[in-house]
């Protein structure tokens, strides 16, 4: 997927709210002197960023706009690097579209720089595009520059899928301990990836109680609890002499070449050792928001009602029932059979296990089988990976009209 992380949006909104921040402050006075490249037009923009840093706990942020995290800091450092790299020397009055897009060919060659993907590009030149608007506003640059790079979502097809559960298991089975960890919270609590990986704290976890306390979307939090097979890990974090860092760390290797002060796991980490674990189990591609995807497609599957999910999720009901949940066709197919749909058709009878989900055997005959033989038939197929709900109460359905 490249360094640019799923789930940049929220970056991006951060930076334009910091464009309207910017736009009411003053030139900086203690850079003497009016930058005339675009490196020295970066260098100002990354030093004005950086006086924006909130540095205390995520979840005491004020709502200002222009605030923004010490890892989003570390994004645009990124960025900012890649952009120095090819264009510290251009004038900012030859800066045009030409020079944009040729900086994108550039970056997808291994000569200065590792060769990246088509987001990953467009996050630098996005970055490039809000110093030049704050430049605009000083009167450094003459005209708003804008982003060429296009991007194909539906190329990132890891962003689409929805794994099922025993597809999640084989790939996190593979994680190495930390990113595995991370992955399994998500899956069990049904998190979003910023709940788990930046805004969950040591002193946010209550072994004692037996919950952690989630601080969400909304500026909510929400008590989720702690799954058994967790437990012995949060009470070894709760004695960390620092309650203020984040629950999961990266790690050792990992810190040793970070230059900020952020300790937790990077999104990106996660997403690459995701990808890897994916190849080797033989799954489809798919990203950390899919695990949140897949923990609501099992609450809706087990029936729990709408509110408790939304409570679970972090979103109101309307909101988990529109966006994440994932119907497949074998749900469809098994939910028209269990409502009776077909009740109505000639020749089709209430004595017939009817779904037997996809790749199963054809329908058998349960006319005067035994409880044994219904129970048999819908374990074989729950062996095969099929949802079972649904033929259990087919099979339900069929002895009753066998007595």
């Amino acid at each position: 997927m490249g360094w640019f992380p799923e789930g940049g949006e929220a970056v991006l909104r951060e930076a334009a709210g910091a464009l309207v921040h910017e736009f009411r402050q003053s030139a900086p006075s203690e850079a003497p002197g009016i930058p005339k490249t675009v490196g020295e037009l970066l260098d100002r923009y990354i030093d004005q960023r950086r006086q924006d840093i909130w540095e205390g706990d995520p979840r005491e942020r004020p709502n200002a706009e222009g605030l923004i995290s010490p890892s989003s800091f570390e994004k645009y450092e990124y960025a900012v690097g890649h952009l120095k790299a090819w264009l510290t020397e251009v004038l900012l009055s030859q800066v045009d579209e030409a020079v944009v897009r040729q900086y994108a060919v550039n970056r997808r060659h291994k000569d200065k720089t590792p060769s990246k993907s088509d987001r990953t590009v467009h996050f630098e030149v996005n970055v490039l595009v809000f110093a030049g608007a704050w430049g605009k506003r000083f009167g450094w640059v003459a005209w708003q520059w804008h982003n060429p790079v296009h991007v194909d979502h539906d190329r990132w097809v890891n962003n689409h899928y929805t794994p099922l559960p025993h597809e999640a298991r084989a790939v996190l089975e593979r994680l190495p301990a930390e990113i595995g960890l991370a992955a399994e919270l998500i899956a069990w609590t049904g998190a979003r990836r910023g709940e788990v990986l930046r805004q969950l704290l040591v002193r946010d976890a209550d072994p004692q109680a037996g919950f952690y306390h989630l601080f969400g979307k909304g500026r909510k939090w929400r008590d989720m609890p702690i799954h058994p097979r967790h437990m012995p890990w949060v009470v070894e974090r709760k004695k960390a002499e620092n309650q203020d860092e984040p629950l999961i760390l990266a790690p050792p290797e990992h810190l040793r070449m970070r230059r900020g002060a952020y300790k937790g796991l990077h999104e990106s980490t996660v997403q690459r050792h995701l990808d890897l674990a994916c190849k080797a189990a033989g799954t489809p591609l798919f990203t950390p928001h899919a695990l949140r995807r897949m923990a609501e497609d099992l609450l809706h599957d087990a029936r729990v009602d709408p509110g408790t999910a939304g409570k679970i999720l972090g979103h109101s009901p309307e909101v988990a029932l529109k966006s994440y949940r994932t119907v497949r066709a074998s749900a469809k197919r098994a939910a028209m059979f269990n409502a009776g749909l077909a009740a109505a058709l000639p020749g089709v009878g209430g004595n017939v296990l009817q779904f037997a989900g996809p790749g199963a055997a054809p329908q058998v005959d349960l006319t005067g089988a035994s409880m044994e033989e219904l129970l048999a038939e819908v374990d074989r197929r729950g062996r095969m990976g099929h949802d079972r709900s649904g033929e259990v109460r087919g099979a339900a359905a069929a002895r009753d009209a066998a007595k």
